[in-house]
């Protein structure tokens, strides 16, 4: 790139979210990630596919200049031929082309991970083959260390006793799952299916299991994955406790539904028409998270105690007689799925309300 197509890309504005919705009307435009050496990302949703894309916008001086034609065809010569690739490291390309207002775009494979700097902290400034491979194909939504204060207000409606609040410090990042495991993910992994709504399909979320299979899913997750190379050394698959699923759902903010709508967000029992549903066809939370209110109760990791215990990086009792879960489900009223609600059980109990979702913490060190 000359200095003067530098200059040019300097000044370059990306379009809006607002001007780029008008100029790819089939795509939902919800965020934009970031600008760097070719371009602008957006985080968006294919309409009629219902699937989550990243859209990569080029500059206008890439494709002004003398060789225009001759550029825009290598432009799509090398993008049908990423279309064509099938590799788990390298991600998906749905669509390309020029907009109505003649930017070149490419449609690709959405794909969240924790962020980098805070990643390289955690292994000593150094990212291995093995750990790159995994963030680029890793289809889970991944945040740093941060705070958050569980429970709820005094005064919010629903409100009940062991909801006092807590300040929480999570001093390390995790990845976790942007939607509750499904009935396909855990069929692949474990072998069988023990849905009640088997009828649902495969991208419904698995339910009917106990606290120990969602477990023993998370470990063999964790065997396969590392025997694959895909999961990077020092992390593991295992359910959140209270403290990391309350942080991910709230998402920075302190609203029993983060400020959205319950109907906009969850299946509940007003809504859901008896049964639970595919995941992710309400709205995301703004972190980009699925189903955190409302569809299935999710098993967490905590035995289940009364007060929230606050502080750092809190996991529950060290023993007890119940396991927590979150989130409500299907068949509740919407005070149960509001973001400081706690539910608890018999971790031998499994019914057709409870699933879980995984998260990918570091493991424990002595």
């Amino acid at each position: 790139m000359s200095a003067t197509d530098k200059d040019d890309f300097t000044a370059w504005i990306p379009p809006t979210i607002e001007e780029l919705h008008a100029l790819l009307p089939q795509y939902e435009i919800s965020a934009m990630l970031g600008r760097g050496g070719m371009g602008a990302v957006y985080q968006g949703r294919q309409i009629k596919l219902m699937r989550n894309v990243a859209i990569k916008i080029l500059p206008e001086s890439f494709s002004d200049a003398d060789d225009h034609f001759q550029f825009v065809e290598r432009f799509n010569l090398e993008a049908q031929s990423m279309a064509n690739l099938d590799h788990p490291a390298i991600l998906s390309v749905y669509d390309f082309g020029e907009t109505s207002g003649g930017q070149l775009y490419l449609v690709m494979e959405f794909i969240d991970g924790m962020e980098i700097e805070k990643y390289l902290h955690h292994h000593g400034g150094k990212l291995l083959p093995a750990h790159a491979i995994s963030i680029a194909a890793d289809p889970r939504s991944g945040f740093t260390s941060g705070d958050v204060v569980m429970g709820s207000p005094a005064k919010e409606k629903g409100r009940r006793p062991e909801e006092a609040q807590a300040p929480v410090e999570l001093s390390r990042g995790f990845w976790i799952g942007s939607t509750e495991v499904t009935q396909g993910q855990y069929q692949a992994v474990i072998g069988s299916n023990p849905s009640y709504f088997k009828g649902l399909g495969p991208q419904a979320p698995v339910e009917q299991v106990t606290w120990g299979d969602a477990i023993a899913y998370c470990h063999a997750l964790t065997r396969r994955e590392r025997d694959a190379g895909t999961l990077p050394k020092g992390w593991i698959y295992t359910l959140p406790t209270e403290a990391q699923w309350e942080y991910a759902c709230r998402a920075g903010g302190d609203k029993p539904f983060g400020g959205q709508s319950a109907d906009d967000i969850s299946w509940h029992q007003d809504n859901s028409d008896g049964k639970p549903h595919v995941v992710a066809q309400k709205k995301a939370n703004p972190w980009g998270l699925y189903d955190m209110h409302g569809n299935l109760w999710e098993w967490c990791l905590d035995w289940f105690q009364s007060e929230l215990p606050g502080g750092r990086d809190p996991s529950g009792p060290a023993q007890g007689e119940q396991r927590s879960y979150r989130g409500g489900c299907w068949f509740a009223k919407t005070d149960y799925l509001r973001a400081a609600s706690r539910g608890r059980n018999d971790p031998q109990l499994k019914n057709s309300r409870i699933g879980f979702r995984v998260v990918i913490p570091p493991e424990k060190t002595p």
